[in-house]
């Protein structure tokens, strides 16, 4: 008799406040879990990436109260699970705020700051949200197609390119063939508008 496969566990908490690395924190019975995809203040159903972990990890899968600041993601590489963009799901005003948010709670546990000890830091964000990254690494797989790291992951996601980069940056790369299998592709572009390719494989 075959064994009936266990779904996955769901949990639903209120997110806290965001964490490094594009991630937030959601407390459920005084237990930290560290969620992608979510906004402070957010009611979630998080699914966990291994429930029987110290630390509960999970994505957020269903928005149960979103947050006036989410906006529809615009990078397709990120959505095919890439680890770029990490809050681009989040409206750039109001990422630059969370992302202060991080930096202050950095300086108070890991250096130590008193709050009072701390000036408020003035954030603005920056124009263009997008299509502003020159240089970016990619890795090679075995049929010579270069694309970008899945999330925490050696594995790779061609074919999509990320909203960050500028026009061209990675044109042609995800193609077969395109360069030798395997190691790393580094690309600039470069202020002339050139592009300029080095592929490394190797230490």
């Amino acid at each position: 008799m075959s064994t009936p496969a266990i779904g996955p566990t769901i949990v639903e908490a209120v997110v806290d406040r965001p964490a490094h690395g594009g991630e937030s924190i959601a407390l459920l019975d005084g237990r930290v879990i560290l969620v992608r995809g979510a906004i402070p203040g957010e009611r979630v159903r998080i699914e966990l990436d291994d429930a029987d972990a110290k630390l509960w990890r999970g994505r957020a899968v269903e928005i149960l109260d979103a947050s006036p600041h989410r906006i529809d993601p615009v990078c397709e590489a990120a959505a095919a699970g890439a680890g770029c963009c990490d809050l681009g799901f989040v409206d750039p005003a109001h990422a630059v705020e969370l992302k202060r948010d991080v930096l202050l709670d950095a300086l108070r546990r890991i250096g130590r700051f008193d709050a009072d000890e701390l000036p408020e830091p003035t954030v603005t964000a920056l124009a263009p949200a997008t299509g502003w990254r020159t240089r970016v690494r990619l890795g090679v797989d075995d049929n010579g197609r270069a694309g970008l790291r899945k999330r925490r992951s050696r594995d790779l996601v061609v074919g999509h390119d990320c909203a960050q980069n500028v026009a061209g940056l990675t044109y042609g790369l995800g193609e077969p063939g395109a360069v030798p299998a395997g190691g790393e592709l580094h690309v600039v572009h470069d202020a002339d508008g050139t592009r300029h390719v080095l592929h490394v494989i190797g230490s």
